[in-house]
Formats: structure tokens, sequence, C-alpha cells
């Protein structure tokens, strides 16, 4: 299984399978992963309760939000932006 560190969203029971991983005991892994699920770096993605629910971390979040920010603006400078379509002016091929 992928690193969940590695991705930029993860599954409760991904997170548990990296923690356990490197955990020594369970004493020590149910400390870590209250922890983490404590921990307010740790943003629960469909709190609406989709189903497996889906987490990230809040630098994950502020990284996407600041390249949305800078790909909105790049699409309003000039030469960024998608160019229209040209239309097909050639004349009908005899194939």
């Amino acid at each position: 299984m992928p690193c969940p560190v590695l991705r930029p969203t993860f599954t409760h029971q991904e997170l548990a399978q990296f923690l356990k991983s490197r955990t020594g005991d369970q004493e020590q892994f149910g400390a870590v992963l209250a922890a983490v699920m404590e921990s307010g770096e740790l943003v629960t993605l469909n709190p609406g309760g989709g189903n497996p629910l889906r987490f990230t971390s809040r630098d994950m979040l502020d990284a996407e939000k600041s390249l949305m920010k800078r790909v909105a603006a790049m699409a309003m400078r000039r030469g960024h932006g998608v160019p229209a379509p040209i239309p097909n002016t050639a004349p009908p091929t005899n194939d």
C-alpha cells in the first residue's frame, strides 16, 4: 500500500496501516493514532459522511488553495488563457 504521506488524501484505514507499521506495540499505536486524529493539522475532506471519510493535512490544503489562486491569476493575464477554437476553413477532401 502506498504511504499516505506521499498522497494528498488518505482514509482512516490507510493512516492506521501506515502508523501500525511504524509503531512498536498496540499501546503506542493507539496513542499515536489518537494524537494524529486530534491534531489541528488533520483536515476531514468530506465531513458530510462520504464513505470512506478522506483526510488531508492543513499544509496540503493550503498548498492546493495557493495553487488555485495562482492558476486563476495566470488565466487573467494575457497569453495564459486557452485560445478560442479556430474554425475549420479547409476545403473538404475527397478520400
